[in-house]
C-alpha cells in the first residue's frame, strides 16, 4: 500500500461542473500541516461567502472559491453540515439540529463540526457574522449585500 497523495485520490475527478462557474478542477491534496484554525462564534449566522459555489458529487460537495481559484472536496458527513448552511441559521442552531437529527449530544456534534466550520472560515469559504467578508450577491450589474450589517 502507497500512502502517496495520487494513490488517496485514484478515481476521483480532476474536474465538475459548478452551475454558474463552469467545468472547475478538483485539486486533491492530505495537508498535513494546516495553518491554525480561527474561533468559531456558535452564535453567529453561518453563510456562504462572496465568491464560493459549490455542487454535489456522488455523496460529497465540491466546493470551489472564485477568488483564490481553489477547490474543496467535503466528504458525506461534512457535506451535509455545508448543505444546511442558508445564512439565516446560526451555527449552533444548526448544530443543535445534526445532534437530534443524529440522536447524539450536541457535545458530540460540535465536536466533530466545530473544527470544519473553522477551517471553513480559515480557508474563506463561510462568515460566522465574526467580521468576515460579506457575502455579494450580483443581479443586472448591481451588488448587494447579502445579509447586510444590522439587518
Amino acid at each position: 500500500m502507497s500512502d502517496s497523495v495520487d494513490d488517496l485520490f485514484e478515481g476521483r475527478p480532476a474536474t465538475v461542473f459548478v452551475e454558474g462557474v463552469g467545468e472547475v478542477p478538483v485539486l486533491y491534496t492530505d495537508d498535513e500541516a494546516p495553518e491554525p484554525l480561527p474561533d468559531v462564534d456558535l452564535d453567529g449566522r453561518l453563510a456562504l461567502l462572496d465568491g464560493v459555489d459549490w455542487t454535489v458529487v456522488d455523496d460529497e460537495v465540491v466546493v470551489w472559491e472564485s477568488h483564490s481559484r481553489t477547490s474543496h472536496v467535503l466528504n458525506a458527513t461534512a457535506a451535509l453540515l455545508w448543505q444546511c448552511i442558508d445564512g439565516v441559521a446560526t451555527a449552533r442552531e444548526l448544530l443543535v439540529d445534526l445532534a437530534d437529527a443524529f440522536g447524539v449530544p450536541i457535545d458530540v456534534v460540535a465536536a466533530d463540526f466545530v473544527p470544519v466550520i473553522a477551517a471553513w472560515k480559515r480557508d474563506a469559504l463561510v462568515s460566522d457574522g465574526a467580521g468576515d467578508r460579506p457575502r455579494v450577491i450580483e443581479v443586472d450589474g448591481w451588488r448587494f449585500l447579502a445579509d447586510p450589517p444590522n439587518d
